[in-house]
């Protein structure tokens, strides 16, 4: 269904690469094979290892547009590793604290059960809101600090 909404061209099908964000190979092979620049990057349960988080943030940094927004969704595994997401992540993007937002949205609250937290992530500048439009809800939100 959502193949259908895309802007595809005639007979183009959606597709999926595995990429190890640590592997500059991989990551030049992805950019090259999609052109970069995704409208949204999606990432569950991806900061758990302080040492692969400079890697992410740049991996995303690299695969991000102008106007591509980021949403991670996670749990703080690692104290350090989650720390150096913010820190690091900071260098490129904008992030929001979405997760009231999370918890708030319909069958999601075990999201509060789970500790999740719910990012949302701009190139800097670029603005935006948790609403997902890339407009702001008007909705009070927290900017991460």
């Amino acid at each position: 269904k959502n193949a259908n909404v895309a802007s595809l061209k005639d007979g183009e099908q959606p597709r999926a690469l595995q990429m190890s964000w640590d592997c500059a190979q991989e990551r030049e092979s992805c950019l090259e094979a999609t052109g970069g620049n995704f409208d949204y990057i999606v990432g569950t349960d991806v900061v758990f290892a302080e040492r692969l988080v400079e890697p992410l943030i740049e991996t995303m940094h690299l695969m991000a547009g102008k106007t591509t927004v980021v949403w991670l969704c996670l749990q703080e595994r690692c104290p350090d590793a989650h720390a150096a997401l913010l820190k690091t992540g900071k260098r490129y993007f904008d992030i929001e604290d979405c997760t009231a937002q999370l918890t708030a949205t319909p069958g999601c609250a075990v999201a509060a059960e789970l500790e999740c937290v719910l990012l949302k992530m701009r190139p800097r500048g670029e603005g935006g809101g948790c609403d997902g439009t890339g407009t702001g809800s008007g909705k009070k939100r927290r900017r991460v600090e």
